[in-house]
């Protein structure tokens, strides 16, 4: 397993219904389940994320978001960072009151898109020293460093 990792925010709520706690946060970690592809009323993506050993992250991506299609390829043992709204909600149950935990990315990048070059939006050259020649030579003394 990667090393993994989840960052929350201050939480907040929405409204007078503290059943529902919300943050801003960042998890990266591996894949922990191959993504699920549903449409019920919309078409969302459903994985999870293992960001330390043993701590899982379900992930839901929405159709309308720009990375769904991303979302739909994901699978057990790909590497990701997420950026995100995360939700604890609270429910009851005949044992007694539990929790549960989503995530909904709003930006997720796979590891090996950046490792890549091909993040989306990017137009990273694929030789990076393409057009190297095309700077003019520098001419005269090379300035004094004050660090040297």
């Amino acid at each position: 397993m990667v090393n993994g990792g989840f960052f929350k925010g201050k939480p907040f709520y929405l409204g007078e219904d503290e059943t529902k706690e919300y943050a801003m946060a960042i998890v990266w970690g591996e894949v922990s389940r191959d993504a699920k592809v549903t449409c019920i009323r919309k078409p969302k993506a459903d994985f999870g994320i293992e960001y330390h050993r043993k701590s899982f992250m379900n992930c839901t991506v929405w159709g309308d978001s720009e990375f769904y299609p991303i979302a739909t390829q994901l699978k057990r043992g790909d590497v990701v960072v997420a950026f995100g709204t995360w939700k604890k909600q609270m429910f009851e149950t005949k044992e007694g009151r539990k929790e549960y935990f989503d995530f909904t990315p709003s930006f997720l990048i796979p590891a090996a898109m950046v490792c890549n070059g091909e993040m989306p939006g990017a137009n990273l050259p694929a030789d990076p020293f393409v057009g190297e020649d095309e700077y003019p030579e520098y001419e005269g003394d090379a300035p004094e460093s004050p660090l040297f």
